[in-house]
């Protein structure tokens, strides 16, 4: 009972900061798009796009690395005073990693911003992104740390000050000063962003130092050989998931404009789609989310000791409760998509992207949920070539389909690319548990053939197509 307690404190916990910082960072997204319009969110999501490829190099891994070297340390008494060393020389490799990835960043950035992005005036909004790598990659650090040990809030912490910072700075900067253009907008949005990871770092600093579990006497070793040894892997398969991502973000307004957008048209789509409709579909599921990591110790525990009636009774009501939590949210999307659309986005064709998309919610919830599980029963080997196999998937279609499509080849690769992933994660789960005696198979297949019902009647009021 008390740890079920646990369990619960600590989902109520996580899930009211991811409630925070989703429904923070959502706001946000509303006054950068009334203040440059979806184009320049559309911009900035592009800008992202390249930071986010080269954060993945500074930080991948680092964090499930630390929290296991940590948890290891602490779980064996005569080697509990090692955890001060390991973090020291955790946060050497960190900063070098993050210094070199910030340097790459640096000297690349004229050609990412000309080749890449297309987009040669973007150059200056790199540059600014590259000198927060290290404080990023230095508070993955600490954020493996605190998690394990077992000090969730002092993440949580960090996070919400990085947020909130970055918001405060943009803000204030755009009250005093409205930017001239949607390129300034993003070198001020850019800079605000450096600045959070800076106060976010020093946050996570101020938290770790004051620690009592910062102790060490004895001199750990290996260190880095281990940390090398755990995060290379995860390494390597994020950075591919990354650059197809990455890619498939640059060639969408590609593919528009080939497919007779203009290139402001391309942007002011691409902003709505990526800044504002995907953040809104996403943030009924912070609590969803939570839980889901909460669980999956349990999960990992139930299947290290064979005990699969436990994983399928979890699993079964974790599935259920997913299914009926997405299918309310649907609902309730599509009902509600053109005042969502006219009153909060203040853009008809927000709302009309938000109906076309939100019969794909059971879908993008039950993924989260399955790959958790998964996870815990130790498959995030498959899980991560599942993903690798969505993201190449929608390169090919965005590639193939949407300069030639248009507007509906871009619908079909975001449904196309999660029904991919989730059918291939549930096979796999339904393969190691009895859970596929739910159907929820046949459910998914007659949500899809709704949405595309749904899809064939409102594209008809949508003036892209």
């Amino acid at each position: 009972m008390i740890f079920l307690k646990k369990i619960f404190r600590d989902a109520l916990t996580l899930g009211f900061s991811n409630i925070v910082i989703t429904g923070a960072g959502f706001l946000f997204s509303l006054y950068v798009s009334r203040m440059l319009g979806t184009s320049g969110v559309g911009l900035y999501q592009l800008i992202l796009s390249v930071y986010v490829l080269c954060a993945t190099f500074a930080t991948s891994g680092i964090s499930l690395s630390v929290t296991r070297l940590v948890s290891e340390a602490l779980s064996l008494e005569d080697t509990k005073d090692e955890v001060r060393k390991i973090m020291l020389r955790c946060l050497g490799f960190s900063a070098v990693v993050g210094l070199s990835a910030g340097a790459l960043m640096f000297v690349f950035s004229c050609p990412a911003a000309s080749v890449f992005l297309g987009h040669p005036e973007t150059v200056t909004c790199l540059r600014i992104l590259s000198c927060g790598l290290m404080f990023m990659s230095l508070c993955s650090c600490f954020h493996g740390y605190f998690i394990g040990v077992r000090r969730a809030t002092g993440s949580a912490a960090a996070s919400l000050v990085e947020d909130f910072c970055k918001m405060a700075v943009v803000i204030i900067a755009f009250t005093v000063k409205s930017p001239e253009n949607i390129t300034e907008g993003c070198e001020i949005i850019c800079t605000a962003l450096v600045l959070s990871e800076v106060f976010s770092c020093l946050c996570a600093f101020v938290l770790y130092i004051t620690d009592k579990n910062r102790r060490g006497r004895k001199n750990p070793q290996k260190t880095i050989r281990k940390l090398f040894g755990i995060a290379a892997p995860v390494a390597a398969s994020s950075y591919l998931r990354t650059g197809l991502t990455t890619l498939e973000n640059i060639l969408i307004p590609v593919g528009l404009v080939a497919a007779g957008f203009s290139e402001n048209e391309a942007l002011s789509l691409f902003g709505s789609m990526k800044g504002l409709v995907m953040p809104l579909m996403f943030f009924p599921a912070s609590f969803l989310w939570a839980f889901t990591r909460v669980l999956v110790p349990e999960v990992t525990d139930a299947f290290t000791k064979g005990d699969m009636p436990r994983i399928n009774r979890m699993g079964s009501r974790v599935v259920k409760t997913t299914f009926i939590c997405a299918v309310s949210v649907m609902v309730f999307f599509i009902a509600f998509s053109r005042p969502i659309g006219k009153y909060i986005f203040h853009s008809v064709d927000a709302g009309n992207y938000l109906f076309l998309l939100a019969p794909l919610l059971p879908v993008m919830y039950l993924d989260g949920v399955v790959d958790a599980m998964l996870k815990g029963m130790n498959e995030q080997v498959a899980v991560m070539r599942y993903n690798i196999i969505e993201a190449a998937v929608r390169v090919f279609l965005v590639w193939i389909v949407l300069p030639v499509t248009g507007f509906e080849g871009l619908v079909l690769t975001i449904y196309a690319g999660n029904a991919i992933n989730v059918v291939l994660s549930l096979r796999r789960l339904c393969n190691l548990t009895d859970i596929g005696k739910l159907n929820i198979g046949n459910k998914i297949g007659k949500n899809m053939k709704n949405s595309n019902i749904i899809y064939r009647k409102r594209t008809k009021n949508t003036h892209h197509i």
